[in-house]
């Protein structure tokens, strides 16, 4: 079963639970339980042949000391608001110490940025919100985002065009071409007469 609820959780909160009294611990039972989370107590040993089996060994390092592990099926964010909320009468009573939140392992100290995300109905309103808009509107907002982006990559390509002009003319201006040198003239060769041939006797 616990093996089971790691796999299958999309949200997971591992809280420490050695400040919590027994009135404190059942409060934040029914608190999570109103929201259709289950907040469960187990010993180190079972949780972590549980996440072994469930494949999930990253959060093994976690595993230390009382520890409360909350279970979220559906809405992973809840447990966070949650935990935010009983932190306001009672901060120094529950330690988050891990959340692991749709694949993603985060740091305790990450809970009230996490709270602060909407609800799921939230996201959802304002997504039918934005399919009821009519359509003049996101025609002009997608145009928007379109002449922007064409403008952004416009700029990087005539700032390349100049990094590159401005380092061509740097460069012909070190490496030019050494004019060739003069050819020496060559002195020219003294003529040799030619032999001149006896005239013979008659």
């Amino acid at each position: 079963m616990l093996q089971g609820m790691f796999g299958s959780a999309l949200g997971i909160y591992l809280t420490d639970i050695n400040r919590l009294d027994v009135k404190a611990m059942t409060r934040l039972r029914q608190e999570f339980r109103k929201q259709g989370l289950q907040y469960v107590v187990v010993k180190n040993k079972l949780a972590k042949i549980a996440l072994e089996r469930a494949g999930r060994t990253d959060i093994l390092p976690y595993l230390n000391g009382p520890i409360g592990i909350v279970f979220a099926a559906a809405d992973s964010i809840a447990p966070a608001r949650v935990i935010r909320d009983f932190h306001r009468d009672n901060k120094n009573l529950l330690e988050v110490r891990a959340v692991y939140v749709e694949g993603s392992l985060l740091p305790g100290s990450d809970i009230a940025r996490l709270a602060s995300v909407p609800a799921r109905e939230v996201l959802l309103g304002q997504l039918l919100m934005c399919l009821n808009t009519p359509v003049q509107k996101v025609a002009a907002s997608l145009h928007a985002i379109l002449s922007k982006f064409v403008r952004t990559v416009d700029a990087v390509r005539i700032k390349k065009e100049a990094d590159g002009g401005q380092a061509g003319a740097t460069e012909a201006t070190i490496k030019q071409p050494e004019a060739p040198a003069a050819a020496t003239p060559q002195a020219a060769a003294p003529e040799v007469a030619a032999p001149q041939t006896e005239a013979k006797q008659a």
